[in-house]
């Protein structure tokens, strides 16, 4: 007797195929914004996956679907992913990287400084204290 099961997961196109191949697939492909935002998740989930083991295969291999995501991301609104590289190769030189973990947690500023009025027209993100 056949079962069904409910997947409901965004996957690689290569684990359709191999899926297909034990039984019956409904499967569809999303476009659009729907794309956008399940490579968003994509990537979450690759990111999320990898800090919580402490396999290196599963780090690595969890690792990449996020890069994948991001380089799909790009594709998909049209980007050269060689355009990216080069951006982050000039805001490393420019301002450094992430790797330090450098957090600001407050920044006091006379409020007629440009950097002060960008943050004022910025009160969502950084409200004042």
């Amino acid at each position: 007797m056949k079962k069904t099961f409910a997947i409901n997961k965004f996957v690689r196109e290569g684990s359709l195929q191999e899926m297909a191949k034990s039984g019956g697939v409904v499967a569809k492909d999303i476009v659009g914004k729907d794309l956008l935002y399940a490579l968003q998740c994509k990537v979450y989930e690759g990111v999320g996956e990898a800090l919580n083991s402490t396999m290196f295969d599963e780090q690595t291999s969890d690792l990449a679907d996020a890069l994948d995501a991001l380089r799909a991301i790009a594709q998909t609104m049209g980007i050269d992913w060689s355009s990216i590289e080069g951006r982050c190769v000039q805001k490393n030189k420019q301002n450094g990287s992430y790797v330090k973990g450098t957090y600001i947690e407050t920044l006091t500023l006379d409020e007629e400084t440009e950097l002060a009025k960008k943050l004022l027209g910025k009160l969502e993100q950084h409200h004042e204290i």
